[in-house]
């Protein structure tokens, strides 16, 4: 299944200063509050100061043009392992626009809000409603093909 990893950067105003992404392929759909980490020298939430963050899942989006799972983490500060590929045009970022972003991105030239989410043909109760499909059959599909999984094994 293909994952993207999104990740927001907010200030105290709770406005994106950075985002950074992360595109995987995994055997499973993540879950809201779960938790990402690997096993490096350089822990994937390690900031410039050096202290490491340990950020749950808070939003997942299914796209069904792009066959793609986003993942949303937000943190307060920029990070700093190579894990991660800094977004540069966070306008018009693709991977951003898969999530309805309630914060303004600090220091925009215009100061507008972001534009609706109908004209950026994303349908609140379709998400919503794909959202809780994910999160209430993924699980149990995982469950369905581990236990299939083991039984096979047995034989």
């Amino acid at each position: 299944m293909n994952i993207t990893f999104v990740v927001l950067v907010l200030n105290e105003e709770d406005k994106i200063v950075d985002a950074y992404c992360r595109r995987e392929k995994l055997p499973f759909a993540p879950a809201i509050g779960m938790k990402l980490s690997v096993n490096s020298r350089m822990p994937l939430w390690q900031t410039a100061d050096g202290m490491v963050l340990d950020p749950p899942i808070k939003e997942i989006v299914y796209n069904l043009d792009d066959d793609e799972v986003y993942c949303l983490f937000e943190v307060d500060k920029e990070l700093a392992s190579g894990y991660w590929s800094k977004i540069k045009n966070m306008d018009s970022n693709h991977e951003l626009r898969q999530f309805k972003l309630h914060n303004e991105i600090a220091g925009r030239a215009d100061g507008e809000a972001r534009e609706p989410a109908e004209a950026r043909g994303t349908h609140q109760g379709m998400g919503t409603t794909m959202l809780l499909l994910i999160n209430l059959i993924v699980p149990f599909g995982l469950l369905c093909y581990n236990t299939i999984q083991n039984i096979e094994s047995i034989f």
